[in-house]
């Protein structure tokens, strides 16, 4: 797939070959990385501190920038305590260090993680990188997850799976998950990287949305989803966070994100939550768009989100779609996952697009969508 090298972004718009586009590509639902303040606290961050620390955070790189942002992290999401990494790919691997280390430390078997099938690959290539045991189960299925918990017996177990699955417009059955973990042992691995900032009335997650508060979850997250920023998290019970700092090679280790993104981050926390206002747009453009699909008569995912994937089973028709698209002034990117090779439209909308660029969105869908011959990926193929 070639890259599309934009030549400049706003929030709601980019240049594309010269020619500027309402776009709707990305994950940056609430525009919080052109948001004023957060701009204001990222410049500053560089004046305070530089680039970077040229250290590790628990050696001499750790500032009151990363020390702050931990504490907002974990008072927002109402964890005991959170941990700060350089991007959301590597907490996955800090969290997997983590439950091999638990397992080295109490001589027992390392527990058996049993993966949704269709996890993020960071969460699997995780598992790979510590040789822990791991069993897929069925995707958003907690009976396949019943199922491979009673293959384990009496081992430790890990259950770990994305939140949220934007191109299926999904979430994962936590309730259930958590069940099948049993009453007190174990750990839900719980990946939010695109629930956070956008699911629960307060923007707070999965785990917000469905009213959930259980200390076996350990909930990895990243800032530069939602919250438009740079880097990753681990949060969960202070002892287990304070366990992972002392025994996470790849935490320790690496260099950490840079104390202005910190800043930034931190800023764009306080924008979340002192202008409602955004999530409230996002979620009436979300309304608008997936009524226009419906009327199209696509079958949508039960999940109210920002996102929509449109394969396309009539390929020519894609040249002239694009064409369509870019004479009414809108980019929808086509991409392609490694789990969905053939590719698909992946419509991201953002709290700053106007009425107007929704209402054009909706024009191209319903003038031109035909062309492709158009199906979600909720659909049975």
């Amino acid at each position: 797939m070639t890259r599309l090298g934009l030549e400049r972004r706003t929030a709601r718009t980019a240049h594309v070959r010269g020619v500027e586009l309402a776009f709707f590509g990305g994950c940056g639902y609430l525009g919080l990385g052109h948001h004023p303040a957060v701009l204001r606290a990222f410049r500053a961050g560089l004046e305070s501190y530089g680039l970077n620390t040229g250290a590790s955070i628990e050696t001499t790189g750790g500032t009151a920038a990363h020390d702050e942002l931990e504490r907002e992290l974990a008072r927002f999401l109402g964890f005991e305590a959170v941990l700060v990494a350089s991007s959301g790919y590597l907490a996955n691997l800090v969290v997997a260090q983590g439950l091999a280390a638990h397992a080295r430390s109490s001589q027992s078997d390392a527990p058996w993680v049993l993966l949704d099938e269709r996890a993020h690959a960071s969460t699997a290539d995780a598992l790979r990188a510590t040789k822990m045991h791991a069993l897929r189960y069925a995707h958003l299925d907690p009976r396949s997850a019943f199922e491979q918990a009673g293959e384990a017996e009496n081992r430790e177990i890990a259950l770990c799976t994305d939140a949220v699955f934007p191109s299926e417009r999904a979430i994962a059955p936590l309730p259930e998950l958590l069940t099948a973990l049993g009453a007190a042992a174990g750990t839900l691995w719980l990946d939010d990287c695109h629930g956070i900032g956008v699911l629960g009335p307060r923007g707070r997650g999965a785990l917000e949305h469905l009213g959930l508060n259980d200390r076996r979850v350990v909930l990895v997250g990243t800032l530069s989803k939602a919250l438009g920023c740079h880097g990753g998290f681990v949060a969960g019970r202070e002892d287990w966070i304070e366990f992972l700092r002392r025994e996470s090679s790849a935490y320790a280790g690496s260099s950490p994100l840079l104390p202005a993104a910190a800043l930034a981050a931190c800023a764009a926390l306080r924008a979340l939550q002192e202008e409602p206002e955004r999530l409230a747009r996002l979620r009436a453009h979300e309304a608008r768009v997936r009524g226009c699909l419906s009327e199209l008569g696509l079958q949508l995912g039960p999940l109210e989100f920002p996102v929509f994937a449109i394969g396309a089973d009539r390929e020519p028709g894609r040249a002239r779609f694009h064409e369509a698209m870019t004479a009414r002034g809108l980019y929808l990117p086509w991409i392609r996952y490694a789990d969905r090779p053939a590719g698909y439209y992946r419509i991201a909308l953002c709290s700053e697009h106007t009425p107007e660029d929704v209402e054009a969105l909706c024009g191209l869908l319903r003038d031109e969508l035909a062309l492709v011959e158009p199906f979600t990926l909720r659909s049975e193929r």
